[in-house]
């Protein structure tokens, strides 16, 4: 709700979207559309979530549960070398860990998995058909973060999923509060600047925390891949 926070006037407390989409049944048209707001909202979280979870599954399964865990045993040496420069004791500056960089690097390239999608279905207009697709990276690569650090602490690629079908499944509950046109660039969703800044700063967090990564990187073996796969 940051968005709105920021953007008071694109706030539509009469709830124009909600209302056309009950205007053709005159059933349900008459009920306070902040009622079937908060209904739409509660069906979102206990129906589907849990469906999203389950679909989200497959992406996971490719994301954290494999390129996650193959990349930082491809780049395993690069961490070693650098885990003395980040120990406080020798006086080493905190950076960006082997497990940090291969997230990001994960939510990179999934970003960019998706830009086919954007060019081929989404009708952007001149002026941000091509910066969108770079502000969605910063969406993807925030996600990553966090989604990366639930698999990395749980052992299991679910948290990823569930995290992943939630933010699928609620993201467009903002939209329906809008009033006028949508800012993608902004928001309301969460692949906006604005809309998505909570996953940002959270993931800001993480990121240059100095042990939130690296205290599971021990754990991770050659069968790390498998392991999150079959729990």
């Amino acid at each position: 709700m940051i968005f709105y926070l920021l953007f008071p006037q694109s706030l539509d407390s009469n709830l124009g979207e909600v209302r056309k989409l009950t205007a053709s049944i005159p059933s349900i048209a008459t009920i306070n559309p902040w009622l079937i707001m908060m209904t739409m909202a509660i069906q979102g979280v206990l129906i589907a979530v849990p469906i999203n979870s389950v679909v989200s599954l497959g992406e996971e399964l490719g994301w954290r549960a494999y390129l996650l865990p193959k990349l930082m045993e491809r780049f395993a040496g690069a961490e070693h070398a650098n885990t003395s420069a980040e120990d406080p004791a020798q006086g080493g500056r905190p950076g960006m860990t082997g497990a940090r960089r291969m997230a990001l690097l994960v939510g990179l390239i999934h970003g960019v998995w998706h830009w086919p999608l954007f060019f081929l279905s989404t009708k952007l207009d001149s002026t941000s058909a091509f910066p969108f697709p770079l502000v969605y990276l910063i969406f993807t690569c925030s996600m990553s973060v966090l989604l990366s650090w639930v698999t990395l602490h749980s052992g299991s690629v679910w948290p990823a999923a569930i995290g992943h079908g939630a933010v699928n499944a609620t993201s467009a509950l903002a939209g329906y509060l809008l009033k006028g046109p949508a800012m993608p660039m902004l928001g309301p969703a969460p692949t906006g600047l604005i809309g998505g800044l909570g996953y940002l700063l959270l993931a800001l967090v993480l990121l240059f925390s100095r042990t939130e990564f690296t205290r599971r990187i021990s754990r991770q073996g050659e069968t790390a891949s498998q392991s999150l796969v079959s729990r």
